[in-house]
């Protein structure tokens, strides 16, 4: 870290000259590529899945191409013939069209009371593979018509992209706030925000030009941008408070950033890729869409680490002492007392570790209560936001025909009529609200039987009539299968929720390795694991109750309740174990960095959290601030992403780093650093504390002589 930082110090304006050229050329070849974001939710051998290559197997070719619904209410919908037909005729006329089928022409497409009607969009393309412009120009089409129409189709929810922009700006905002009020300086405040936004320009333009080539759903950008902003911040904030600390101690410019690198860099370097390790753990789902995520998110977190131990210590070397503010520059040199409050903190929590592991322990538990409750499936259309053309689509076909007509369960097979064979079932069933004649496959070899549910895709009901529907169909000689857009659905939380133990084990277990190779210790990566639990359970009970249960949804923005949607516990632990693993790392290699020192484990916990503590919470405010904002989106899966995080960041920093972990480790004692012999022989050796070359350690604690140490180790 060292030679890296000299030579980043020697020429601070070609690193910075070579960032605003990278940068720029990505941002360019964004633009000119463009994206093509898409959601792809496939499950190998899912049973929902195979009824649907069944079918399309046996369809006439030309006919497998995604279908879009346009979808609008009237008080006399045959008044609207002329203007609806000039519409369809031209979108018709659109590149990627195959057809139209207007409601005069099809059947079933006008409501009983001739008050709702939709029209069919059939693409040439199914919706993995239409590329985005085609369904952009259709939205666009739709928008300047005269009257209100709705759209819905995977290929519209690929399309209808949230918005970026309010919500990272409110969380800049927020951040600034936060930061100037830490450092007492507006240029040491900028230096943060500055790599958070270079890391945000140079990783949205790779996921960009990545979602060319992979299947990456819509809302990556804005979940990127979420952890980039708050990743990247604290990155920067740990080297930048490092080396103002010894800038303040008296050493030059050269040396206390050295020193600043040869510590939180090391800590910065080891933490990034301690994230990135969890979130690649999505790729045990082995969920293309999952995958995606995975990929994106790991790009975001990469170039803020890369950001923050290249860029911020050339803007560092530009800057000299002005990082301080006007009266920390005239005390330079002088003795700063930088933790008090944090010291009579450590030392109150030390004197009775009992008492406030049991507090901060019940209180996580207590957190988590809700989450037993907690409910996994996918949230339909109707909790978008008011006027979005999806939520519009999806009311109006509940009007017109029913709630269970936006999620109807098909029945499939090639050798059995499925109405006749599962008829009591379907006439007895409470969950059915409509069951259509059977239809037959282009070639005449397939039956099918629409089922239209009496609840919403969402609801637990129709989950329920799915299962129902495969009992059943299990009782028959001959195979039906129970397919449809909610079946999909229902396979797809099943694949997910069965994976989730296998995910924890792979995410846990990687930690844990790397922390144990960090900090050459048993006992630390156990308690962080354990930990890391306690924390992800108290988020996800208050995603329950904020989400499912509505404590507080109106005042959020959330109008429609309904389940966690099933692949965000997964996602959320990947990052939370990853975001933990930060200030894990910042804390515990700084109380390593002690125990290195003097051997003496109450000093080491004081001084350790006396040292971080100030900087953990501010930099834990940020995040708290950055993904709270998010909360102002109208996409319901990055609500939920922005409370999660920033319930679990807080909870992290100020109930687990600041409470549990130093109670625990007083309580521990020596414990805490304890490694069998040969295992210590056989584990890589990777230091993140410094080894003293420029001076970082002068005047904060004096070396203890071998034999001294000895009497703190048994």
């Amino acid at each position: 870290m060292i030679k890296l930082t000299r030579f980043l110090t020697a020429k601070p304006w070609l690193v910075l000259l070579a960032w605003v050229g990278v940068v720029a050329a990505l941002v360019l070849s964004a633009n000119t590529v463009g994206e093509d974001y898409r959601f792809d939710a496939e499950i190998g051998g899912s049973e929902s899945l195979a009824g649907i290559e069944l079918l399309l197997d046996h369809s006439t070719e030309g006919s497998n191409g995604d279908q879009i619904r346009l979808v609008w209410g009237s008080g006399d919908i045959n008044a609207d013939k002329p203007a609806v037909e000039e519409l369809l005729e031209e979108i018709s006329q659109l590149e990627g069209v195959a057809g139209v089928i207007s409601p005069w022409d099809g059947q079933g497409q006008i409501s009983a009371n001739e008050q709702v009607a939709y029209a069919n969009i059939i693409l040439q393309q199914d919706a993995l593979t239409v590329p985005t412009e085609n369904v952009v120009a259709i939205i666009e089409v739709v928008e300047e018509a005269e009257i209100e129409y709705g759209l819905s189709g995977q290929s519209i929810e690929q399309a209808d992209v949230p918005e970026q922009g309010e919500s990272e700006l409110f969380g800049l905002i927020f951040a600034a706030f936060v930061l100037v009020a830490a450092f007492g300086s507006g240029i040491a405040a900028s230096l943060p925000l500055m790599g958070a936004l270079v890391a945000l320009g140079a990783s949205l333009s790779v996921v960009t030009l990545m979602s060319n080539a992979i299947a990456i759903p819509s809302f990556a950008p804005q979940l990127v941008a979420l952890l980039g902003i708050g990743v990247g911040i604290d990155y920067v904030l740990f080297i930048v408070s490092r080396h103002r600390s010894g800038l303040r101690r008296g050493l030059s410019v050269k040396e206390s950033l050295e020193a600043a690198m040869d510590s939180s860099g090391r800590a910065v370097l080891f933490a990034g890729v301690t994230v990135c390790v969890a979130i690649l753990g999505l790729l045990i789902a082995g969920i293309g869409f999952l995958n995606g995520l995975a990929y994106a998110t790991t790009v975001g977190v990469v170039f803020t680490m890369v950001v923050a131990v290249t860029l911020t210590p050339a803007l560092l070397t530009l800057l000299g002492t002005r990082v301080l503010s006007k009266k920390a520059r005239a005390k330079i040199g002088t003795p700063v007392d930088e933790g008090s409050l944090w010291g009579a903190w450590a030392r109150m929590v030390q004197r009775r570790p009992w008492v406030w592991v049991i507090t901060g322990t019940t209180l996580l538990l207590l957190m988590a209560i809700p989450a037993l409750d907690m409910r996994l499936g996918t949230a339909d259309a109707s909790t978008r936001s008011d006027g979005n053309t999806q939520r519009v689509a999806y009311d109006l076909l509940a009007e017109g025909f029913g709630v269970g007509f936006n999620g109807p369960v098909l029945l499939i097979s090639e050798n059995v009529d499925p109405g006749e064979a599962l008829n009591a079932e379907l006439a007895s069933n409470e969950n059915v609200a409509f069951v259509s004649p059977t239809q037959l496959s282009d070639d005449g070899e397939i039956y099918t039987v629409s089922v239209l549910p009496t609840g919403g895709p969402q609801e637990e009901s129709t989950s329920e009539l799915v299962m129902q529907l495969r009992e059943a169909a299990s009782q028959v000689d001959g195979e039906i299968y129970v397919s449809g857009y909610s079946a999909v659905f229902y396979d797809f939380s099943k694949d997910l929720q069965s994976k989730i133990g296998w995910f924890l084990i792979g995410v846990l277990g990687l930690s844990s390795l790397l922390l144990m190779v960090a900090f050459r210790s048993i006992l630390i990566p156990i308690k962080a694991a354990a930990m890391n639990l306690l924390a992800a359970g108290a988020t996800f009970g208050v995603l329950t109750l904020v989400f499912q249960k509505g404590w507080g949804a109106e005042l959020l923005g959330i109008e429609t309740l309904g389940p966690v949607d099933s692949f965000l516990p997964v996602m959320l632990l990947a990052i939370l174990f990853g975001l933990s693993m930060d200030y894990q790392v910042f804390l515990v290699s700084r109380m390593k960095e002690e125990w290195s020192k003097t051997g003496d484990n109450a000093t080491t916990v004081r001084v350790g959290l006396e040292q971080t503590g100030r900087v953990i919470t501010a930099a834990a405010l940020i995040m708290c601030f950055v993904f709270g904002s998010f909360l102002l989106s109208d996409d319901r899966i990055i609500k939920m992403f922005g409370l999660g995080l920033a319930v679990a960041v807080f909870l992290d920093a100020f109930v687990i780093r600041s409470l549990l972990v130093p109670a625990l480790m007083q309580l521990l004692g020596p414990a805490n650093w304890w490694m069998p012999k040969w295992l210590s022989k056989i584990t890589p050796r990777v230091d993140i504390e410094p080894k003293g070359q420029v001076g970082e350690n002068q005047g904060e604690s004096t070396p203890v002589s071998p034999q001294s140490r000895g009497s703190y180790r048994t």
